[in-house]
């Protein structure tokens, strides 16, 4: 009885295998957002943290997503209080859907500042992406007319020392 478990628990293990799953290590996620440092400059105004975002589509079909030709920073925020995403000016700001392919990435820059210099005291904080799916790279929505049907997707706390 005892070699019958045994074997039927290597049988459902290979079975996972076999099918790309993972065992034991809790469901995948779709999408990931992880975050790169870059670098910091301190000013007297405050201080500016550089990160790469990257956006990684975990499943097997193409993510499309609203995002803004100049101001897309607006789609993106900070848990701490502290600090903002700089948005660039610009002065054509037009809506576009960006397109990851299956197991892709999409990187951006973010500028991240705080009003206060921060050299003394390490700094933590996540990006959160406000995702606002589209169902094709040509689909177009009005913004201001229409809630914002959106997942947000966190990165892991990043601490800058």
């Amino acid at each position: 009885m005892m070699k019958t478990k045994h074997i039927s628990t290597i049988l459902i293990f290979l079975a996972v295998i076999a099918r790309g799953q993972q065992p034991l290590t809790g469901q995948i996620k779709e999408y990931d957002l992880t975050l790169q440092k870059l670098m910091v400059s301190e000013k007297p105004t405050g201080t500016t943290f550089k990160v790469k975002a990257t956006l990684t589509n975990n499943t097997p079909d193409t993510l499309y997503y609203f995002s803004m030709t100049c101001s897309w920073q607006e789609f993106y925020h900070t848990d701490n209080k502290t600090l903002r995403i700089n948005i660039s000016p610009c002065d054509k700001n037009v809506q576009t859907v960006v397109a990851v392919p299956p197991k892709g990435s999409n990187a951006v820059e973010l500028e991240v500042i705080s009003q206060k210099n921060t050299t003394t005291n390490p700094m933590t904080f996540k990006i959160g992406l406000d995702l606002v799916k589209a169902k094709s790279k040509w689909e177009r929505r009005n913004f201001d007319k229409l809630n914002r049907t959106s997942i947000i997707i966190w990165s892991d706390k990043l601490t800058w020392k």
